[in-house]
C-alpha cells in the first residue's frame, strides 16, 4: 500500500519536549529533516547536497545534526537519519496494512470456496432437475386457468411472477381480450417482429395487446420466418436503458463506498 504523504504531530511533544531547547533554525531543520525521512521510509542518507536542500551552509548542517544527536531527537547510524517517533508510526502503519492484507487474503478464500461449493450445487440440481424432467411429462395448464393458458401461448417469455401482478389488475374483459390477441401478435413475431415479455405486453398501463399487427403479418410467413432467429436479441430499448441506469447507481455506490473506505483509514490514522 502507498506510503500516506503526510505524518502525526503531537502538538504537546512538540511545546514541551527537548525541541524547545534548540534554537528556531535547528528546530527549522529538524521538522525538515523529519519531512525528507518520512517521505523515505524512515530512513534518510547524508549526502553532499542536504544543506543545499535545507538551504544552509554544510559547517551549519553539521553543527545542527551533532545537537539532534545530542538531544536524542535523531539517530545518525552509518550516514542514514532516522527520528524515533517517525519509525513508531511506520511500524504502526505496516502492521496494519499488514492485517488488512491477511484479512482479505482470507475474505477472498472464503468467498472461492463458497463459490465453488455453490457451482457444485447448482450443477447437482440441475442434473436432477434435468433426470426428474425425463421422467415426469409435461404438466398441462388446468383448465379454466386463463392466465397459465396465455403465458404457455406466449411462450412462457418474461418474468412470470410480474405478469402475475398485472394480471391481477386487468379486468374480466381485458383478459379476454389477451387471449384473443395472442395468436394475432404471435404470427407477427414469426413475421419478425421482436417479441416483448410478456408483463410489459399486459401491462395494464401501456395496453400493449391493443396495438394493431395485423398490416405486418402477411397470409402466410416464409418458413425461415415462422420462428424468430435465436441470434435475433429480444431485448427493447426500454429494458436496456433501465439496465444501463442501474449499472451507473451500481458503479456510483461503489465509488462512495471505495471514497467512504479511504475515509475511515485516514481518519484511524490521525
Amino acid at each position: 500500500m502507498k506510503r500516506l504523504p503526510f505524518f502525526k504531530f503531537d502538538v504537546t511533544a512538540w511545546l514541551t519536549g527537548n525541541i524547545q531547547l534548540l534554537t528556531m533554525e535547528e528546530q527549522g531543520i529538524f521538522i525538515n529533516l523529519c519531512a525528507l525521512i518520512w517521505r523515505d521510509g524512515g530512513k534518510y542518507k547524508v549526502n553532499k547536497l542536504l544543506h543545499r536542500k535545507l538551504n544552509i551552509s554544510q559547517q551549519t548542517l553539521n553543527e545542527c545534526l551533532q545537537v539532534l544527536e545530542d538531544a536524542e531527537l535523531v539517530l545518525n547510524t552509518d550516514g542514514y537519519l532516522s527520528v524515533k517517533f517517525i519509525d513508531e508510526q511506520i511500524k504502526t502503519r505496516d502492521e496494519y496494512v499488514q492485517q488488512k492484507r491477511e484479512a482479505g487474503k482470507k475474505s477472498a478464500e472464503k468467498r472461492a470456496a463458497g463459490n465453488t461449493r455453490s457451482t457444485k450445487q447448482k450443477a447437482e440440481s440441475i442434473s436432477r432437475k434435468q433426470k426428474a424432467d425425463k421422467k415426469t411429462p409435461p404438466k398441462k395448464p388446468p383448465q379454466g386457468d386463463l392466465f397459465e393458458e396465455c403465458w404457455a401461448a406466449f411462450n412462457k417469455y418474461g418474468n412470470k411472477q410480474k405478469a402475475k401482478q398485472y394480471w391481477a389488475k386487468l379486468t374480466a374483459e381485458d383478459r379476454e381480450s389477451i387471449k384473443a390477441r395472442i395468436p394475432v401478435y404471435m404470427q407477427a413475431v414469426a413475421a419478425g417482429r421482436t417479441q416483448k415479455q410478456f408483463e410489459g405486453w399486459i401491462n395494464p398501463k401501456n395496453r400493449e395487446w391493443e396495438t394493431t399487427f395485423e398490416n405486418i403479418v402477411t397470409a402466410e410467413a416464409p418458413p425461415s420466418f415462422q420462428q424468430p432467429p435465436s441470434f435475433v436479441s429480444k431485448t427493447t430499448p426500454e429494458e436496456i436503458a433501465a439496465a444501463d441506469a442501474e449499472n451507473r447507481k451500481e458503479a456510483e455506490a461503489l465509488r462512495e463506498k471505495h471514497a467512504a473506505a479511504i475515509q475511515q483509514e485516514v481518519e484511524g490514522l490521525l
